[in-house]
């Protein structure tokens, strides 16, 4: 009896130690064995880690899910390397493989800092976000179906895990990809360095300038000597789909419009070059030997070119207001480009093609009139190095962005 007896408090013993092991609480991510953290979580109000309320600090485990309600946010410190911040409404997951570190945007907005050292990685949908070490800068939801990537410092690359299509974007830029078709839009201009960052200097910044759900910030600078005025397109915390797909017209509508001004300002230089070099063609040509006929004949084809090329400058400089007018119209509007605008947007490229037909026709006059004459005898006559212009690349109002 007494051998049983100490056989069922050795078995009693046994279930109370599996039972106080196999009940003891886990978090979302260890349902597999790990051995240290991954960093710490520093909140602000109400965010979430492994489903449950952080006072404060909190320790980050690979796997963990963190949630940030409204007017919250939460600082990320992975170990030794690089740090995060999770605006309102955000919902993230963090993982660690190795020495790679991977944060999974469900929604809301990732601001980043490198460490210098180890590469930090945002996924979105299907594409990945690879941020070095030596970038800064963030990576927000537009509404629901486009996030942005914005680069402080650096550069980071942007690749679709499905296609494996890759783009990089650098300091100083950002880009819109929608989600559902992959398109990306042009890039958004430089950055002016007085314009305000996308990126809360959080908890100091003040509610208006917050990014957190659907949050993101369009800044347009000056555009190829276009002096743009700086625009600012904010979504904000309420914003619907609908809220995000005005802002996102307002910014495709721009971004066009920057696209025409950098390729009129290169017409205007290419058309200001082929007229002085014609000029420059026509006194040659007369101070040359050769017969008095010919170099009528010359001379007459270089002033027709000198008049092709400074009309060519002048539809082209006369676009510059009109588009920098047009920009600011649609940034500070309610509501999407109008009908109206859409018309004058177009009427506004089918001006600059016409200048830059012109433009691009008169470097090809004054090829042929530098061979013809130097066939000629006339000596002295070098073949320009202009290159012609190439047309803007606009998106149209029927692809998404």
């Amino acid at each position: 009896m007494r051998t049983n007896k100490h056989g069922l408090q050795s078995l009693a013993l046994l279930l109370v130690v599996l039972l106080v092991v196999y009940t003891m609480p886990v978090s979302a991510a260890e349902g597999t064995t790990r051995a240290t953290s991954i960093g710490q979580v520093t909140a602000s109000g109400a965010v979430d880690l492994r489903g449950v309320r952080i006072n404060g600090d909190g320790t980050l485990f690979s796997g963990d899910r963190m949630n940030v309600g409204s007017g919250a946010y939460a600082r990320v410190a992975l170990g030794a390397g690089p740090k995060i911040e999770v605006g309102a409404g955000s919902d993230v997951t963090v993982t660690r493989e190795a020495d790679k570190v991977q944060v999974q945007m469900a929604s809301g907005n990732v601001a980043f800092k490198g460490d210098g050292k180890a590469p930090i990685h945002i996924r979105v949908g299907a594409y990945e976000v690879t941020v070095p070490g030596d970038a800064s800068g963030n990576v927000a939801y537009v509404g629901t179906a486009v996030f942005g990537v914005r680069v402080l410092t650096g550069s980071v690359s942007v690749r679709n895990t499905l296609t494996k299509q890759s783009f990089t974007v650098q300091k100083g830029n950002e880009r819109l990809v929608t989600l559902q078709t992959g398109d990306i839009n042009q890039p958004l201009a430089q950055l002016a360095s007085s314009s305000p960052s996308s990126v809360p200097a959080l908890p100091q910044a003040s509610q208006s300038s917050k990014l957190s759900k659907g949050g993101w910030i369009a800044v347009i600078g000056t555009v190829a000597g276009a002096a743009a005025a700086i625009v600012i397109l904010t979504t904000r915390n309420d914003d619907s789909n609908d809220n995000a797909a005005t802002r996102l017209a307002q910014v495709k509508a721009i971004q066009n419009l920057n696209a025409i001004a950098a390729t009129a300002t290169a017409t205007s230089s290419l058309a200001s070059n082929v007229s002085a070099a014609a000029s420059s063609a026509s006194t040659t040509i007369n101070n040359s030997l050769i017969a008095a006929s010919t170099k009528a004949t010359l001379t007459a084809s270089a002033n027709a070119i000198i008049a092709k090329a400074n009309a060519a400058l002048a539809k082209a400089t006369a676009l510059q207001a009109q588009i920098t007018a047009l920009q600011n119209a649609i940034a500070n509007q309610q509501g999407p480009p109008t009908a109206a605008q859409t018309a004058q947007l177009n009427q506004l490229l089918a001006d600059l093609q016409s200048a830059r037909a012109d433009a691009n026709s008169a470097l090809d006059d004054l090829k042929n009139l530098i061979a013809l004459a130097t066939a000629s005898g006339v000596t002295g006559l070098t073949p320009p190095s202009f290159q012609p212009v190439s047309g803007p690349t606009i998106a149209s109002a029927s692809i998404p962005l």
